[in-house]
């Protein structure tokens, strides 16, 4: 069985869970696939991008703790407003092997650099392998010293932070305007635009 869990605060925070429910021993290949293309918010709603977007480096590096994947965009054209970003993956398992691949993105339709990350589970009856992942987008200029080396690895466990972003989010709302009316629809996008406020913070 697969169970996957995730939050986001301060990035994204996922885990992945492989439950041997056999009798006997398992082994399991697993790939995980990351990219990151740095659309906007508007863009992933469809709207078109007036100017060509970003390129996209990729740096790997294994560490004692996993392996951190870091990609970087930089404008196609250097008179193009906006300095660098970056996407930090920090994932705690180091894979078996690794591979960059390249796609077109589902969005955007221009081709795009991912990793793949392949592992060989071996998984004893009724254990549980898990993986856990952590994405942490950079804004632009402040990612410029990101490195794979100074990658910042969470101290608290899963459920702790998972408990630590509830109580956060909880406190947020609470203190939130809310104005509520007799029609469902505005109703619901008013409750979908301040999420979309607590996205952008």
């Amino acid at each position: 069985g697969i169970a996957r869990r995730r939050y986001i605060e301060h990035g994204l925070i996922e885990s992945l869970e492989f439950t041997n429910y056999y009798p006997t021993d398992v082994e399991l290949a697993a790939t995980i696939r990351l990219g990151a293309d740095f659309l906007d918010m508007f863009e992933v709603r469809g709207m078109p991008r007036p100017i060509p977007g970003h390129s996209v480096s990729i740096e790997t590096r294994k560490s004692e703790l996993g392996t951190n994947v870091l990609f970087r965009s930089r404008p196609v054209h250097a008179d193009r407003p906006g300095g660098a970003h970056t996407m930090l993956f920090l994932c705690d398992v180091a894979p078996e092997r690794w591979e960059e691949i390249t796609e077109a993105n589902r969005l955007a339709g221009t081709p795009m650099p991912e990793i793949a990350l392949h592992y060989k589970l071996h998984i004893a009856p009724r254990q549980t392998a898990t993986l856990h992942l952590r994405a942490m987008p950079e804004p632009a200029n402040e990612g410029r010293g990101a490195t794979t080396e100074t990658a910042a690895v969470p101290e608290d466990s899963f459920r702790e932070q998972v408990g630590a972003a509830r109580r956060v989010f909880t406190e947020w709302e609470q203190a939130c305007t809310r104005i509520s009316t007799d029609n469902y629809e505005l109703n619901r996008i008013l409750e979908t635009s301040m999420l979309d406020l607590r996205s952008l913070m």
